[in-house]
């Protein structure tokens, strides 16, 4: 997404990137071209040097035809707009809650132990312990249910056929002609059914995302140490290595079970790289997803296999929060009524994630967008021949 100011008018009309006007420039000069080439003929036609040439006396045709796509366009575009605020609204409303659910579960956590200080039996020491574990837990299974509901969103089954065309589709070379060979010989992968997507493919769809790890008890220490010396900055050097290589563009791993030091860094360097050193071009596919503390063996196999045959991943993580939150309940004396709220925001989340699927899945559909493509590509060839007949000269051509 790009965001910009719309008073930098001239930025807004000259930036190349992510805009569809310099992108539509190629298709505008072949029709200029195939105007005065009209323009020729109709010159030649008014000439007589052309028997049979056409004669055009009204120009409703043209009218009717441009009417039709441009409210077609209209209303394509209104679903589209609909469907991205859907998108934005839904998923804002799934993070707010999650958000919510953390805050409330972190807050009951803060409370029990205050209630523990000054108590140096046996029974606080082992309930601060179990505390701290809980607090760990909620901290890793909430970022990883936020990467995990992002990656599904983004790997929705129109995320796959994009990647799809862009493995072996028109997008994936800058040739025209090479794309539709291409194309022709991938049809059937191009142009598919929902069944065929419930199977693995090429897209690494149902594989495990690579994760970018960040140590929590590093970064714990490392900020307890910088407090100690009275430091100026409150960002330790552990997360603040990470925030620059994100805003870099490169995935580094802290503290991650299968990675391996930077070529260039030195030997008490804690940034780590991906061991594969991957550099992609579709950042949205193939990033990593940040999430604190490293996955258990457990948790991988729950996660790469699924629970009993299920492979929804954010609904197992959901799961594993909700166990933590039954044993939150009886470590700090919550009445239920008060900690069903918890369950209430996690469900809520929920329902703004399957919400946003709805986006992620379904697409238009493929009878209209069908009709538009063609209603397009007939006008895009017509405008030429039209412009020359109504305009009688080459310059307003």
């Amino acid at each position: 997404m790009i965001l910009y100011d719309n008073r930098e008018q001239l930025g807004t009309c000259f930036l190349c990137d992510g805009g569809v006007v310099w992108a539509l420039l190629p298709i505008g000069l072949i029709n200029a071209v195939l105007s005065l080439c009209y323009a020729q003929l109709e010159k030649s036609f008014q000439q007589g040097e052309i028997a049979w040439a056409p004669l055009v006396v009204n120009p409703f045709a043209a009218q009717v035809l441009a009417a039709s796509v441009s409210f077609a366009l209209v209303w394509r575009t209104s679903l589209a707009w609909a469907r991205y605020w859907d998108a934005c609204n839904q998923t804002s409303f799934m993070y707010s809650k999650w958000a919510d659910a953390y805050t409330q579960l972190i807050s009951f956590i803060n409370f029990a132990e205050a209630e523990l200080e000054g108590d140096d039996s046996d029974d606080a020491l082992k309930k601060r312990v179990k505390l701290k574990d809980v607090r760990g837990r909620f901290a890793h299974n909430f970022s990883l249910l936020s990467g995990l509901a992002a990656h599904r969103l983004t790997h929705g089954d129109l995320g796959r056929m994009r990647r799809r065309s862009e493995m072996y589709g028109m997008q994936s070379t800058w040739n025209c002609f090479k794309g539709c060979a291409r194309m022709w010989r991938n049809w059937h992968h191009l142009f598919t059914t929902r069944q065929d997507l419930r199977q693995s493919d090429q897209t690494g769809e149902f594989e495990l995302p690579p994760f970018s790890v960040i140590d929590i008890q590093r970064v714990d220490s490392e900020i307890k140490a910088m407090t100690r010396k009275k430091a100026k900055t409150i960002i330790p050097a552990t997360l603040g290595k990470a925030l620059e290589q994100i805003k870099a563009g490169h995935f580094m791993d802290l503290g991650g079970e299968d990675s391996e030091e930077d070529e260039g860094s030195d030997d008490g360097d804690v940034v780590k790289t991906i061991s594969s050193k991957r550099r992609v071009t579709n950042v949205t596919w193939s990033c990593d997803l940040v999430i604190l503390n490293a996955l258990t063996p457990d948790e991988k196999q729950d996660l790469a296999e699924g629970l009993g045959g299920f492979r929804d991943r954010t609904s197992i993580v959901v799961e594993w929060i909700c166990e933590d939150v039954n044993s939150l309940i009886k470590l700090c004396g919550i009445p239920p009524p008060i900690m069903s709220r918890c369950y209430q925001e996690l469900s809520n989340g929920m329902l703004g994630m399957n919400q946003g699927m709805k986006m992620a899945d379904i697409p238009f559909p493929f009878p209209f967008s069908q009709l538009l493509e063609i209603l397009l590509r007939t006008f895009t060839f017509a405008v030429p021949a039209y412009a020359a007949i109504f305009t009688k000269g080459y310059l307003m051509t």
